[in-house]
């Protein structure tokens, strides 16, 4: 994958290449674009493991706390007294903080918000600089990389 991908990044000064890089900077940017991408998908992962294969999840970490991790009981974490005809334990804990109440919705915190960051950034760093074959291949090379990184924490739990 590599060895396929290392003639895009090379350019000349009229030809930027298919990833289109302007200098030291907009490379450094894709790259860390790529590293949250990669976080992305381990967390996502992480929040599929512990979801739909928890039983072997747990036989890897027996001393976990089912309360926090197991997804079939932490889920009413959120709630006073982990009822959840009482409310919300506090507030934000049904909503904007939910993801403090349980791994599941803390991973799916962390599957989020890089991508987040990671449409964001270049809307404001480049300028419109690129062409749509620029954005193409490097939004293709953040999901691949994003994949990589999900598929290799959720194959070791399947």
């Amino acid at each position: 994958m590599i060895l396929f991908l290392l003639p895009f990044t090379l350019y000349s000064q009229t030809n930027r290449g298919v990833f289109g890089f302007y200098d030291k900077h907009d490379r450094r940017q894709f790259f860390a674009i790529c590293e949250l991408q990669t976080l992305s998908g381990i967390a996502h992962g992480l929040e599929q493991t512990v979801t739909y294969h928890y039983s072997h999840f747990k036989a890897d970490y027996p001393n976990i706390n089912d309360n926090f991790f197991n997804p079939a009981i932490s889920w009413k974490n959120k709630y006073k007294d982990n009822d959840p005809s009482k409310g919300a334990k506090f507030f934000g804990s049904t909503s904007l903080l939910v993801f403090t109440t349980d791994f599941k919705h803390l991973m799916d915190f962390c599957t989020d918000v890089p991508n987040y960051i990671c449409i964001a950034l270049p809307l404001f760093v480049n300028h419109g600089r690129l062409k749509w074959y620029q954005i193409v291949s490097r939004a293709l090379v953040a999901t691949a990389v994003r994949e990589i990184g999900f598929n290799v924490v959720y194959k070791i739990y399947q």
